[in-house]
């Protein structure tokens, strides 16, 4: 047991349990090369010192422990655990908690939908009423016929529906767009402990490149911009729940617009 290099980051050292490696790690303390412990010929037994396979080849660990490089707290403050990391060893985000942070943000976008109402005026909201109105009707008679959005001509309001959401598109595109250039991460992403990174670059701690960001938002806008329009909002509605879907089945946990942009979203929390 005791202080050994660490087989993840020469810099540091990590404790050796006698069976393991646990999390803790410190910067090593001033030492000669005298009183530094002699390392071992090769993997010994359970109890003893790890060995040297675990130190001249970084990122493995003595035989029984899994090759790949561990995901651990340190003093930069990744995150640790278990499931899929980056190929640097930072794990990566939940679909729960990526739901939780677009949550987030959608909420304090309602904000903003609140004023854009008030600029646009009462038209505007009595032909969403109206087709509110309608669907509730529809959907209690079992009718099928129900009108997909206030965009329908019906209503008297398209082209203002459509005006109206692309502004509210254009200025969801520009926050997001602005916050992970600066940030790496939206509000909801930094409350939640997400950052967006290159993809296998879990360790920078600085923001996007301005055209990964433009890039990576362009992808989630372009899912958006279909529900605009009646006649193509269920080709909208499949896209969008695609793009959110996918990190459930990547095995890095990118959706759509990640691959897109070459980005993945990490934990920053333990």
């Amino acid at each position: 047991m005791g202080w050994y290099p660490d087989p993840a980051d020469a810099r540091l050292e990590r404790y050796w349990d006698g069976q393991r490696w646990t999390r803790n790690t410190r910067v090593p303390p001033s030492r000669t090369a005298a009183d530094r412990p002699p390392a071992a010929a090769g993997p010994m037994a359970p109890g003893g010192y790890p060995g040297t396979d675990s130190l001249e080849r970084p990122g493995r660990y003595a035989a029984g422990f899994d090759a790949r490089p561990m995901p651990y707290r340190t003093q930069a403050g990744f995150a640790t655990g278990g499931g899929p990391t980056t190929d640097d060893g930072v794990r990566l985000a939940g679909w729960w908690s990526r739901l939780a942070a677009l949550i987030v943000d959608y909420l304090l976008l309602t904000v903003v939908q609140v004023f854009a109402l008030m600029l646009f005026g009462q038209r505007l909201v009595a032909g969403i009423e109206a087709w509110e109105a309608d669907v509730l009707t529809a959907v209690s008679a079992g009718n099928t016929d129900i009108p997909l959005s206030p965009a329908d001509p019906r209503y008297g309001i398209t082209t203002l529906w459509i005006v109206y959401n692309v502004a509210l598109l254009v200025a969801q595109f520009c926050y997001a767009t602005l916050m992970m250039r600066f940030k790496a991460a939206t509000i909801g992403q930094l409350l939640m402990g997400l950052r967006v990174v290159r993809a296998g670059h879990g360790r920078e701690r600085f923001g996007l490149r301005w055209s990964t960001s433009l890039l990576r938002n362009a992808g989630w806008l372009f899912c958006q911009v279909f529900s605009l329009f009646s006649q193509l909002s269920t080709l909208g509605f499949v896209l969008t729940a695609a793009n959110g879907l996918w990190p459930l089945f990547n095995p890095r946990r990118q959706a759509l617009h990640d691959l897109l942009a070459r980005t993945q979203v990490i934990s920053v929390r333990p």
